[in-house]
């Protein structure tokens, strides 16, 4: 139908300063992705859309399809490829950022951690890295210290390891471990045997284990020598539900939490043994407000 100068145009909802802009208006539009203009009968219907199309063309809508089910079936199959340990999918699978902890009140956060320190098999461990990666200017992460103690704090295994390469300058200064020290330790694999004994069949509690999980399964990757299989949980996230602080809020650092719970630090702060002793600590702490039950 004739459209009148300066009248509110059916299609968009605007109004136009001249008769020909609304003409060409209804007639065409450009995609968002290729860029080109394209008649409205190119672009797919969308009775939600002020012109009753989508942003997209017939042709890049088909493409953007294609793209998406090959994306499903490459991860699918790096799926089957490498298959998640149990441990680390129940707890990735429950609602929220709290992991195995989201459904727990601060009252069952605290019953665990006096039902961890309970059991023979708990083990806290700590690692301290080289702090490199792809977020801190290339290079790989790699282990430079692991220590291992039990629930009564007695130390199994606490010791440096070289790397392949070198400590960022950053994470030298922030834990005092430099490339000097570290020239003459052995490797990650002449201490991978006693790592697999200390963790095998145990209950181990790390502060951000989804961290340190990860690259002591690449260490063990790297050597060539079979990874241990053990139950992590993650002291930072137990802790974060055990305060009551929401789900949104930034996760404590440990030597913020323990400040803020008043814990004195248990040696030096981040080195592997002090983080061990401190996260025991706050294990501690939290299972202190467990409930007696009669």
């Amino acid at each position: 139908m004739p459209i009148e100068y300066n009248a509110w145009c059916p299609i968009c909802g605007f109004q136009h300063n001249r008769p020909s802009d609304q003409t060409e208006h209804a007639r065409e539009k450009a995609c968002e992705v290729c860029g080109k203009l394209k008649p409205l009968s190119e672009f797919p219907r969308n009775n939600g859309s002020w012109d009753g199309h989508r942003k997209i063309c017939l042709q890049c809508a088909a493409a953007q399809k294609v793209q998406g089910a090959a994306r499903k079936a490459e991860v699918k199959a790096i799926e089957e490829a490498k298959p998640v340990q149990a441990h680390v999918r129940d707890a990735h699978m429950t609602i929220g950022r709290y992991g195995s902890f989201a459904d727990m009140t601060t009252e069952q956060v605290a019953l665990w951690a006096r039902g961890a320190l309970q059991r023979p098999t708990l083990r806290i461990l700590d690692t301290e890295t080289t702090g490199r990666g792809p977020r801190w200017g290339g290079g790989v992460d790699e282990l430079v210290e692991i220590c291992i103690v039990d629930g009564n704090g007695a130390v199994l295994l606490n010791t440096l390891m070289k790397p392949k390469g070198t400590m960022h300058p950053d994470a030298a200064a922030k834990s005092g471990i430099t490339d000097a020290m570290l020239a003459t330790y052995a490797p990650f694999s002449a201490i991978a045997g006693q790592v697999r004994e200390f963790l095998q069949g145990k209950d181990v509690v790390i502060y951000n284990a989804e961290y340190d999980t990860a690259l002591i399964a690449a260490a063990f990757t790297s050597c060539g020598q079979v990874a241990p299989a053990y139950q992590s949980r993650c002291a930072m996230l137990a802790y974060h539900k055990f305060c009551g602080r929401p789900a949104w809020e930034r996760w404590a650092k440990l030597d913020v939490a323990c400040q803020a719970a008043g814990i004195t630090p248990q040696g030096d702060a981040h080195r592997a043994l002090g983080d061990c002793l401190s996260t025991l600590a706050l294990l501690r702490l939290m299972a202190g407000h467990a409930p007696v039950r009669e």
